[in-house]
């Protein structure tokens, strides 16, 4: 953890710190905030961003695989469909992989967000409870340099799109 006691976090989706390098400490500074929302992938990954106490959120990574496919089986922690969860299995170990390096760079990352994913199948909603639980399980069992991992849940059978 870092000595910084502000109130949270401020997504930093947009301030893309090769652009202006002061920008997202200067922002932290003026909301008094202990950290950044960090798009994993992006180009904080690249540069060192601010000693905070970051999080790190898989939900632009996660988007940027998602093709239209039928209920239950596209790319997720939760799918149906054993190569697609798999994939997704990979993406979030390799973004625990940058989390280590993030956390020897710049401090704590406190959380490291992960959306479900696809949307589910009503008829089969047990099998992606299942699928979704099992991938969850071993991805516990990884060293998350102490970041907590939190679900963003996304794999609701309702709604025309992903939430």
């Amino acid at each position: 953890m870092t000595g910084r006691s502000g109130w949270g976090v401020v997504a930093a989706y947009c301030a893309d710190p090769g652009l202006d390098p002061g920008f997202a400490q200067d922002l932290m500074d003026a909301v008094d905030a202990r950290g950044l929302e960090l798009p994993w992938g992006s180009s904080y990954f690249d540069a060192t961003p601010p000693e905070g106490e970051h999080v790190v959120t898989l939900v632009p990574a996660t988007l940027q695989q998602l093709h239209p496919s039928p209920s239950g089986t596209g790319f997720g922690l939760a799918s149906l469909d054993p190569e697609a969860r798999r994939a997704a299995i990979g993406l979030v170990r390799r973004a625990r992989d940058a989390v280590e390096g993030l956390t020897a760079a710049c401090g704590a990352v406190g959380a490291v967000q992960l959306p479900s994913a696809p949307r589910s199948d009503l008829a089969r909603l047990d099998e992606h409870r299942a699928a979704l639980t099992e991938s969850l399980v071993e991805i516990g069992q990884w060293d998350w340099c102490g970041a907590r991992i939190v679900v963003e849940h996304w794999d609701s059978a309702a709604g025309t799109a992903p939430h």
